[in-house]
């Protein structure tokens, strides 16, 4: 593939954008796919994308607006996408890309731009989904389009899924089935179950000879938008309230959370000295005006973690959680564990129920290989112990003849979308199924998203 064939990678999470040319897969530019509104003494602050996490620029997080364009994980507001796209498509200051570098003047005054590959959200309502398509060709004019679900794209990360998969063995110890040497030569892998936790929610995706079967397909309601409430719940209730700190206790659940290892009554009658006890630094009151230190954490508007033994900055209050650290993330295995006080109580199923409800609407042949060749994505899966935890209940709750493998790039699980979609790219399926300008101008809007990309071609 040629330099100037090289594509454009976007995966669009409703919580961030990660975006990158294709050959730059271990790098992607992050960015929060939000804009801000705050009051201050001086009036209204607007902030978009990263500029959240700048003091300079959003003074204060107390009662933030959050406008997102995506509404449970749909595309709801391009006019909000848009501005978003601009700020990190035309900011060379920020993020190093201009995407203006790369459009180029053809001899019939038309003009060559970059190819893209887009996730978008499975289900996706096919209205929106035309918007989409309309705003990719006709506002920025891409050369030609490919979107699809995350989690169809992560059979042809191949490298990546057998690097981090793990099993148990017969004695329940956890046994890495990396093999360097193993090549099948395919370029994708035809058995594979995706479990895809994000911002709004959480999928149970089967993926059978690189198709989504979207029969078996099932949503778990817990994402990251119900840890972060959760966690705000926990804390104003036990500690302080933060009830109108939703950009605070978001980092805290980002920086502090941690799975139970191996159950979650065991680890709540954990009275002894080897409890793990996080303390969180809240931000100062006061506000900044240039610089107050030479450590960008101190200056945050966000707070940070205190290291171990280490002392707060000066009149900074403190957050010393235990307990609600490991709580939180139980919900999205098994909901109906955790309850903070009478009044809260779970509905919704957890995540080993889930799975197993969507492998019983798989053919009952493929069932033990789609369980074999299971992949965590999506920010959540960064939680500690999560990838080793979710191993033991489900090979608990599955048929003992099954073994059930798992994979998943703990600390990157939120880029493992990306690196597929970038492993996706160097694949002659690509180049066989993306749609040009030429054919979308052609064939129009309603053939683009009925026929060749949205679920209704595969239902």
């Amino acid at each position: 593939m040629s330099t100037s064939d090289i594509p454009l990678v976007i995966d669009n999470g409703s919580y961030k954008i990660k975006f990158g040319f294709a050959s730059e897969r271990n790098t992607p530019n992050i960015v929060n796919n939000c804009i801000i509104k705050t009051k201050s003494s001086f009036g209204d602050r607007y902030c978009i994308g990263n500029q959240l996490e700048d003091p300079t620029i959003l003074t204060s997080t107390t009662n933030a607006y959050i406008k997102r364009p995506k509404e449970f994980g749909n595309l709801t507001s391009w006019e909000t996408q848009s501005e978003l796209w601009d700020y990190c498509f035309y900011n060379p200051s920020e993020f190093n890309f201009d995407l203006n570098e790369h459009f180029s003047m053809l001899n019939n005054d038309d003009i060559k731009t970059p190819h893209l590959i887009l996730s978008e959200s499975i289900f996706h309502i096919p209205e929106l989904s035309k918007n989409t398509d309309e705003a990719v060709f006709e506002e920025y004019a891409f050369t030609s389009l490919f979107k699809a679900p995350a989690g169809a794209f992560v059979p042809f990360n191949k490298k990546g899924i057998d690097k981090s998969q793990i099993y148990l063995d017969s004695d329940d110890n956890i046994i890495n089935s990396f093999n360097p040497n193993e090549n099948s030569g395919a370029t994708y892998n035809k058995f594979q179950l995706i479990i895809d936790s994000g911002f709004d929610c959480t999928w149970v995706i089967p993926v059978i000879n690189g198709t989504i079967f979207y029969e078996a397909v099932q949503k778990c309601n817990f994402g990251g938008k119900f840890f972060t409430g959760y966690l705000k719940e926990l804390i104003s209730y036990n500690h302080i309230d933060l009830s109108q700190e939703t950009l605070i206790v978001n980092k805290i659940k980002e920086k502090c959370l941690y799975m139970a290892p191996d159950s979650f009554n065991k680890t709540l009658l954990n009275n002894n000295k080897d409890k793990v006890i996080k303390e969180y630094v809240l931000p100062s009151d006061e506000p900044f005006l240039g610089s107050h230190s030479i450590d960008k954490e101190i200056d945050s508007n966000l707070g940070y973690l205190l290291k171990k033994d280490e002392n707060p900055a000066r009149n900074r209050a403190t957050l010393k959680l235990s307990d609600e650290l490991f709580t939180v993330p139980e919900s999205l295995i098994f909901p109906e564990k955790v309850k903070f006080d009478s009044s809260l109580t779970m509905t919704s199923h957890g995540l080993i129920e889930i799975i197993l409800k969507s492998l019983a609407l798989c053919p009952e042949l493929i069932r033990p290989l789609l369980v074999s060749n299971i992949v965590l994505i999506g920010g959540n899966f960064n939680i500690p112990n999560i990838k080793e935890r979710i191993l033991k209940e489900l090979q608990l709750n599955a048929p003992t003849e099954w073994t059930v493998r798992v994979s998943c790039d703990v600390g990157r699980s939120d880029l493992f979308a990306f690196d597929s979609m970038c492993a996706f790219s160097e694949t002659e399926e690509y180049k066989k199924t993306r749609i040009t300008r030429e054919e979308y101008f052609e064939h129009g809007l309603e053939w683009t998203t009925k026929n060749r990309f949205g679920f209704q071609a595969y239902t």
